[in-house]
């Protein structure tokens, strides 16, 4: 899937079914479109690459496209109201999602006189055959700070808990857990950034294992946690949606050992994915 160039300049276009403007009693004015399916990304001159997010993505890169100083950015929308062709032209603010993300909301301001009448003239009718540009983000964003941050919690409090000379390494080898099979199956290193990024998270995906195997339930979780299943656990770790002090007790396995994943380095590693998410740092598969 291809990535924008950090540095390069974004715009974006989108098609959707049908919206409507609304006007609140403040006297602002709200766009609501149903039926956004994707959002349309192309780079700027010099650069020509482009591809597709989700409408969920362009939501959670918000501020770091659109937040330099120079307020929100300008946008057009076209669309059809009854029988005629409309074009408005506005300031687009931060969007909200809704109705498992396939609805898109956003307060606009008219830029100009005929655009301020337009949205006047637009409150409340239905729109169809919409089609939104949004111009333009800077993508300044540069992932090696996120990559040095990765590097340094893998050869650092990671790497104690994971790496090959841990204990957990030892129990785990001659498994398909990446952190294991990536040091037993590369020639070369140091590894990628992304082959890093792969490690951590198969960490946790074999932590949420021992804490789920049939004869741990009542040692490794707390209680609302006990029947919950492997997969269930690991999403939970990689999202970091819930608390890890309420999903775990001191102990991975029925045996009594130490679960390698502490309150600190799970800490450093929903830091390091929250960036490596809002900025597509790194591929989790390569």
């Amino acid at each position: 899937m291809a990535k924008p160039p950090a540095g390069s300049s974004l715009l974006f276009g989108a098609l959707v079914d049908s919206g409507r403007i609304k006007q609140r009693k403040n006297g602002s004015y709200r766009m609501v479109l149903k039926g956004v399916d994707e959002i349309d990304w192309f780079t700027d001159r010099p650069n020509r690459v482009a591809g597709e997010w989700s409408p969920k993505q362009l939501v959670k890169k918000w501020d770091g496209l659109f937040g330099d100083g120079d307020g929100p950015p300008n946008a057009q929308a076209t669309f059809e109201v009854g029988n005629k062709r409309k074009l408005v032209t506005f300031e687009m603010f931060k969007p909200k999602l809704s109705n498992s993300n396939q609805t898109i909301s956003f307060k606009v301001r008219g830029i100009g006189a005929s655009n301020k009448d337009d949205l006047t003239g637009l409150a409340g009718k239905e729109m169809s055959e919409v089609s939104l540009f949004i111009d333009n983000a800077y993508n300044n964003y540069e992932c090696s700070a996120t990559a040095n941050a990765l590097n340094n919690f893998v050869s650092g409090a990671w790497g104690s808990a994971f790496g090959p000379q841990s204990a957990t390494f030892t129990n785990a080898k001659g498994s398909n857990y990446a952190f294991v099979s990536l040091y037993e199956n590369e020639e070369t290193q140091p590894f990628t950034p992304s082959q890093q990024y792969k490690m951590v998270q198969s960490s946790l995906q074999y932590v949420a294992d021992q804490a789920t195997s049939d004869d741990n339930n009542d040692v490794a979780l707390q209680d609302q946690y006990v029947n919950i299943n492997s997969d269930e656990l690991s999403s939970l770790l990689l999202s970091g949606v819930d608390a890890y002090r309420d999903i775990f007790t001191g102990i991975l396995t029925s045996s009594g050992e130490a679960n390698p994943l502490t309150q600190t380095s799970y800490a450093d590693y929903l830091t390091i994915a929250n960036q490596a998410s809002l900025f597509d740092c790194f591929d989790s598969n390569g």
